[in-house]
């Protein structure tokens, strides 16, 4: 899901001004669950008190609704403020309510090749925001910034594009991962064919006597796409002849946390 979090106040008015006018789905409001993001907490009191309905599983969809309309149409509040409200709402429903909508709503789903794109935008800062809801946690989110031109033409333009002024953008987002080195607290050798196993939802890697590496850091084991479970993920490593043991590992969404280990030769 690429998401556009802050953008021009042109675009922000001409989105606004169709919700107010076609509304919202009323099933929208109905099946809410919390953000894989908390919520900012910066704001005016109003945008606080609406956050706060929406993280509330008794607020109804009828209530939330009428108070999103109603925020929408105050005349007190910066546009950049309504967006924001809209964007909270809709970061708690879940991918399937995006199942046949004709209308983006500053969202846009990648395709299966992970192309994705927004049409008809006016010129200006956009920052958009990449996910995956639908892999929970297990990887982080990605968040850039680009600048619309008048009169902005792509370098590379595709030979059979629909669209006759394109900004090619490419995201990547990364993974929750494990790595780092399973050793002979001995001879401090790596160790092959050791068994690295995530407790909570049994991903499981075996060691290679060879060090991987790249310009930072050195590995024989890598866990890519770990669910951060809270508060920590238990690892279990073991190997033939050696006695097993337990690490502990606090994660991140997106982060790439190195874990190193000794293990004891048993007699």
């Amino acid at each position: 899901m690429i998401t556009i979090r802050q953008a021009p106040d042109a675009f922000i008015q001409k989105l606004l001004t169709k919700v107010r006018i076609l509304g919202l789905p009323k099933r929208w409001g109905q099946w809410r669950s919390p953000p894989l993001v908390p919520f900012s907490t910066a704001g005016p009191a109003v945008l606080q008190d609406f956050q706060a309905q929406l993280l509330n599983p008794q607020t109804t969809s009828t209530v939330i609704l009428r108070h999103l309309d109603q925020i929408i149409a105050r005349s007190d509040l910066s546009n950049a403020h309504k967006f924001l409200a809209l964007q909270c709402f809709l970061d708690t429903l879940s991918m399937e309510d995006w199942c046949n909508q004709k209308m983006n709503y500053g969202r846009s789903q990648s395709r299966h090749d992970g192309s994705f794109y927004f049409t008809n935008l006016p010129s200006g800062f956009y920052q958009l925001e990449a996910s995956l809801p639908r892999a929970g946690l297990r990887y982080g989110q990605s968040r850039f910034e680009a600048e619309l031109k008048d009169g902005y033409f792509t370098r590379d333009p595709p030979t059979k594009s629909i669209f006759s002024d394109i900004l090619k953008l490419k995201i990547e987002l990364p993974p929750t991962t494990i790595f780092g080195q399973v050793i002979d607290a001995k001879n401090q050798e790596p160790l092959e064919m050791a068994t690295v196993r995530c407790v909570e939802h049994q991903a499981q890697t075996l060691t290679s006597r060879n060090l991987d590496h790249n310009q930072a850091e050195k590995w024989n084991y890598r866990l890519v796409g770990v669910e951060p479970f809270s508060p920590a993920v238990t690892l279990i490593i073991s190997a033939s002849g050696y006695a097993p043991q337990h690490q502990r590992v606090v994660l991140q969404p997106g982060e790439s946390k190195q874990c190193d280990i000794q293990l004891v030769a048993q007699v």
